[in-house]
């Protein structure tokens, strides 16, 4: 065996085999978790961009009062608090939205549900009674965007109907979870394909 070289041989080729194992296990790994940080950034950024705009909607009927203020002319520059880009005038028209009134000492006024049809009255109430409980000032309550507010008349709490807004946002992100995850096979892939010629110097030194 000695004059064969044979021991040597295989002692050589198990180590370079070991060595080319270690490198795919840690190439790949490195891509996976940069893929799933990039993803989870992506996924914060997506859920806050929802949230501010259905804030923005929110703010806009607080600060009517209980009703979708109309779009002023000096809404399409941009705003301190925020940019309202993308309201329209025929936003007023398709948001859905309610709205459920407390006098000052905490008790039920009246709910206005005339931009909503799919939410009864005592639905209402027992939505903004759970906010109430909550103490919260902004937030989500099933499908709805809520935002409680302080008036003349008392305490108000306005809902906006986001379930379509979180339906795209759910959908770009399961669309860039499938991107992400193409693109993070296909590099492995590669990097199991390069690794014998990235191992090859490795194994001639």
């Amino acid at each position: 065996f000695a004059l064969s070289g044979e021991p040597d041989m295989y002692w050589r080729k198990t180590m370079i085999d070991k060595l080319r194992r270690r490198m795919i296990c840690i190439c790949c790994s490195a891509v996976l978790v940069a893929f799933a940080l990039m993803f989870t950034v992506i996924c914060v950024l997506g859920y806050r961009q929802l949230d501010s705009n259905m804030d923005i909607m929110t703010d806009r009927i607080s600060e009517g009062n209980g009703v979708f203020r109309p779009l002023d002319k000096n809404d399409s520059k941009p705003e301190k608090d925020h940019k309202p880009d993308f309201i329209t005038e025929e936003t007023p028209y398709s948001t859905r939205f309610f709205t459920v009134w407390f006098s000052k000492e905490g008790d039920f006024l009246e709910a206005n549900l005339k931009s909503v049809s799919s939410v009864s009255e005592e639905e209402a109430r027992e939505y903004a009674q759970t906010v109430l409980d909550k103490g919260d000032a902004r937030g989500w309550e099933d499908n709805f965007r809520y935002k409680l507010f302080n008036a003349k008349r008392g305490t108000g709490i306005v809902f906006v109907e986001g379930s379509m807004n979180r339906a795209t946002t759910q959908t770009l992100l399961l669309t860039a979870a499938g991107v992400l995850l193409g693109c993070a096979v296909i590099i492995s892939l590669v990097i199991v394909l390069v690794s014998k010629r990235v191992v090859r110097p490795i194994a001639e030194s």
